[in-house]
């Protein structure tokens, strides 16, 4: 059985009874399988929150993944940010930019010398309205997208990512993998 089969036979169970024969795969089989699946899932997710939840907002998923990081930690470096985002710190900066000619975020530079590259970056009170509705938005196709799942395979997705967050955590902790 090929990948795309493997995959397709998890898609397709509707319950671990259905799985049969599944013990004929190595954990290495499931992992290159799942290769296939969550980079693809996420970016079409993300596609969808692009061109059509936030369509007439003024805010690229990037952008307002920036807002909700800054409305979490407050007043912030960039650096922090940068830990919390899939970019390029250079990308991040031209992002930032944005942000703040817009009028979203507001830099305040912390050193005597004006060097901006030690900032700390902040949400514009007058912004967290415009943000607060973009937030809904995704927030309501959320809600939609739950409406397709039962309690348990609500509660197996948190449960994996909340793992898989713990794991992730005990990792950056390391200096070597």
């Amino acid at each position: 059985m090929s990948q795309v089969d493997l995959i397709y036979k998890i898609e397709k169970a509707e319950s671990f009874d259905d799985l049969v024969n599944l013990d004929q795969y190595t954990r290495e089989d499931f992992l290159e399988a799942m290769k296939l699946k969550p980079n693809n899932i996420m970016g079409r997710y993300e596609s969808i929150l692009e061109n059509r939840v936030l369509k007439g907002t003024k805010f690229s998923i990037t952008n307002l993944k920036i807002l909700t990081i800054l409305m979490f930690l407050g007043p912030t470096t960039q650096t922090k940010i940068l830990k919390y985002m899939h970019t390029t710190a250079a990308n991040l900066s031209q992002r930032i930019r944005w942000l703040e000619k817009n009028g979203f975020v507001k830099i305040k530079t912390t050193s005597k010398t004006g060097d901006r590259r030690k900032k700390v970056i902040e949400v514009k009170k007058n912004a967290l309205k415009e943000i607060k509705h973009s937030l809904q938005l995704v927030a309501e196709f959320k809600r939609k997208l739950a409406t397709h799942f039962t309690k348990k395979e609500l509660m197996q997705v948190m449960k994996y990512f909340s793992k898989l967050s713990w794991i992730l955590d005990q990792y950056e902790k390391k200096d070597k993998i």
